[in-house]
């Protein structure tokens, strides 16, 4: 037992003096990249730190959303609308002339903001609720939704939760606030018909009151003489 106690003392020295010189540094290094490029292979490259930001956007300038679309996953969609649509399995349901309210729960597909100002949403959900008829399964249900929230606002409201994309606006005008992890303000930029770029977003978009909303995580926001990362 007492050779093998000097054996590792012996190691432990010799180490130590390797790492003093240079080639041992680069040995030191090797090492250290090699542990790094393990991991990102074993568990995927991580992401950037990400920062609380809040963009608002007046009605009067909702047609800066116009032409959005974006691909979805495990989301939940909650308005109270007027629906232009309605189609559950291929079947068309009644649509009511009066505002509805509608729940979709871990909805996979594709939602996006006409050029008309309609929201529509092409996918899947396993949850949909109208009004007071709930219908949920395993399989999941073909969903078709066209709903017309700006056509009764500021009564009308919506909320998309689970958007995780890259989002990009040639022209906005509006607000940005980029926040301090405990949710005070950090910086802010008002924007007038300016393109504005966010990366990996991860958030809620809705409408409440008089705004359109994103409220979420970001890697980087890019504007037009600016950026907050």
């Amino acid at each position: 037992m007492r050779w093998k106690l000097l054996l590792a003392v012996l190691v432990i020295v010799i180490l130590g003096m390797l790492l003093t010189t240079q080639h041992g540094l680069n040995l030191a290094d090797f090492i250290k990249n090699k542990i790094s490029e393990t991991s990102s292979f074993i568990f995927g490259v991580q992401p950037k730190s990400a920062f609380p930001a809040i963009l608002t956007v007046g009605l009067n300038n909702k047609n800066s959303f116009y032409g959005q679309s974006y691909k979805l996953s495990d989301s939940t969609f909650t308005t109270s609308s007027m629906f232009n649509s309605i189609k559950i399995d291929d079947g068309k349901i009644s649509v009511p002339e009066k505002r509805t309210d509608m729940i979709i729960r871990g909805f996979r597909g594709n939602f996006e903001i006409t050029s008309f100002g309609s929201l529509k949403l092409t996918g899947e959900s396993t949850y949909i609720k109208i009004n007071m008829i709930e219908m949920t399964r395993e399989k999941p249900y073909k969903v078709e939704v066209e709903a017309l929230p700006f056509d009764c606002s500021p009564s009308c409201s919506f909320q998309l939760e689970g958007l995780s994309s890259n989002i990009v606006f040639p022209s906005v005008t509006g607000e940005v606030k980029k926040l301090k992890a405990d949710g005070s303000l950090d910086q802010l930029k008002r924007l007038e018909n300016e393109r504005l770029e966010i990366e990996n977003f991860n958030g809620i978009f809705q409408l409440s009151d008089d705004s359109l909303i994103l409220t979420g995580m970001t890697s980087q926001i890019r504007g037009e003489g600016f950026v907050f990362k």
